[in-house]
């Protein structure tokens, strides 16, 4: 029922009403920075340490 009214509506819009509507139907599907807004509301982490290699020696394997 919904799409039919909207299509509906549409149907009865100028050219430049119809343009406008579909270049904010755009900007509503932008991608959300999401990792920005989380930095923004918490600050930026500290980074964690480095992680330390196992020594194990070196094995050699046969040819």
């Amino acid at each position: 029922m919904q799409q039919n009214l909207e299509i509906h509506r549409r149907a009865h819009l100028s050219e430049n009403e119809l343009e406008a509507l579909e270049k904010n139907d755009m900007e509503q599907m932008k991608y959300r920075d999401r990792a920005a807004e989380r930095r923004e509301k918490y600050g930026i982490p500290e980074p964690p340490e480095p992680k330390r290699r196992k020594y194990g020696g070196i094995s050699t394997a046969s040819v």
